[in-house]
């Protein structure tokens, strides 16, 4: 992937270090867990990882002297499916590859037991309340979608159990504050949204400005924050609510405007009809988007039946944000090339690389390393992994971006602070547009 020449945009820099790039794209979902819940299969007896003598690991709730026990809400069944599967997948191949070849860790197998929430609130409950009270879960981890976020910071507060890597982009999860025990994977998106305008001020002067978003949190907080921060001319603002079927009115109406630029917050389930409007009316403006219309997500959806390439250059052009490497442009990097390995050999048939779960390994090797340092220090109970948890600085999962770590702390509950900003290439590249990461504020 080559570096685009320097915006003027005003970032902070951070620092750098020599890392492989890389990012996949996953379009599809396959029948690798039950609706309701499953577990990864249980592997040979862990003996990768050093274990300390067990009476030097103080535990309460689900750790044993073979395993740990991590809880996980997904959407698995229902019409979210397709878009919110492959995180479940991916983690599960993950795990299930730490556990079959490097013995786990601290000498425990990773048992990760699924609940299935349907992205409905109260299933959502139900699968939280299973996992922490009926299973006993050490921690739950990268819970998806948006009811599930909204249950958690309270439940994981009140039964004093950690919720790790959130996928809100709210300031739910990352309020350390108010909810001490969870912590927030996505950047938060009002400073995402600021962010953004400032981008296209700067890169795309005294262009006219259309606005679609969705009104739930986080969309509509992204929204606000460009609102907010952008200075040129916002010709048009439409939204819709989550549960819409159909958005060609909104999307008319952008048209009518006549923009030079659409900004979409927006799921990738409606990014997808934005672009299929395109494509069948002939209208091409630019479009700027962000993380949450994962590129390979939206262009199998916008190619169908044609296939996700035809989708690629449909969408061609989009700028939005990221911090994973990239599936298609590195390919044939050491870590994008393990990755593929992995989901190939982990994650069961049908499994399709792609943008999506190049992002959820970082998630996992997150996961992965919390556990290592709370093996280290000798406590893997559920407030000994929160403060290991809390411990990492200056880590780099191998798909994350050059430039890019993961910083946490007791008061910095935020695992992904930093973006870099790209352009979809015809072929599914993506073209980086800042010469370095910045800082999303």
């Amino acid at each position: 992937m080559q570096r685009a020449a320097p915006t003027t945009l005003g970032q902070r820099r951070v620092g750098r270090r020599q890392f492989l790039k890389g990012a996949l794209a996953a379009a599809g979902a396959f029948g690798l867990l039950a609706a309701c819940g499953g577990e990864a299969a249980p592997p040979a007896s862990p003996t990768g990882t050093p274990a300390r003598r067990q009476a030097q690991i103080k535990t309460d709730f689900g750790v044993s002297d073979s395993e740990i026990k991590l809880g996980h809400v997904g959407i698995l069944s229902g019409p979210l499916q397709a878009v919110y599967a492959p995180i479940t997948y991916t983690l599960q191949a993950y795990f299930r590859k730490v556990n079959e070849e490097e013995g786990g860790v601290c000498g425990r197998r990773i048992n990760f037991i699924v609940e299935d929430s349907q992205n409905n609130p109260s299933r959502a409950l139900e699968a939280l309340r299973k996992l922490v009270e009926g299973d006993q879960v050490a921690a739950v981890v990268r819970p998806t979608g948006i009811p599930t976020v909204q249950l958690a910071t309270d439940y994981a507060r009140d039964r004093r159990v950690p919720i790790l890597l959130i996928g809100s982009g709210t300031s739910l999860a990352g309020d350390y504050r108010s909810s001490a025990w969870t912590t927030e994977y996505l950047p938060p998106s009002e400073p995402l949204g600021r962010f953004m305008a400032r981008y296209v001020q700067q890169n795309f002067p005294n262009r006219s400005v259309a606005v679609l978003y969705e009104n739930q949190d986080l969309f509509r907080l992204t929204y606000e924050g460009f609102r907010a921060e952008f200075r040129g001319q916002i010709v048009t603002v439409q939204s819709y609510e989550s549960g819409a079927a159909d958005i060609t009115s909104q999307i008319v109406n952008l048209r009518g405007s006549n923009p030079d630029i659409v900004h979409l917050a927006v799921s990738p389930a409606f990014g997808a009809q934005v672009f299929r409007y395109m494509r069948s009316s002939g209208w091409r403006p630019q479009v700027v988007s962000h993380y949450f219309n994962v590129p390979s997500t939206v262009a199998a959806l916008v190619g169908g039946g044609e296939g996700i390439q035809v989708g690629f250059q449909q969408i061609a052009g989009l700028v939005t944000t990221h911090w994973a490497m990239d599936p298609v442009g590195d390919a044939g990097q050491p870590a994008m090339q393990e990755h593929r390995r992995i989901m190939e050999r982990f994650g069961g048939p049908g499994t399709a690389v792609s943008n999506l779960t190049a992002n959820n390994q970082i998630g996992a090797e997150i996961i992965v390393e919390t556990l290592r340092r709370a093996c280290d220090a000798g406590d893997l109970t559920r407030e000994g992994i929160l403060r290991a948890h809390e411990s990492i600085r200056g880590f780099h999962p191998t798909l994350l971006y050059p430039g890019i770590n993961v910083d946490l702390g007791p008061q910095d509950h935020y695992a992904i602070q930093h973006v870099m900003v790209v352009r979809v290439e015809a072929d599914g590249r993506l073209t980086p547009l800042l010469r370095e990461p910045a800082l999303a504020e």
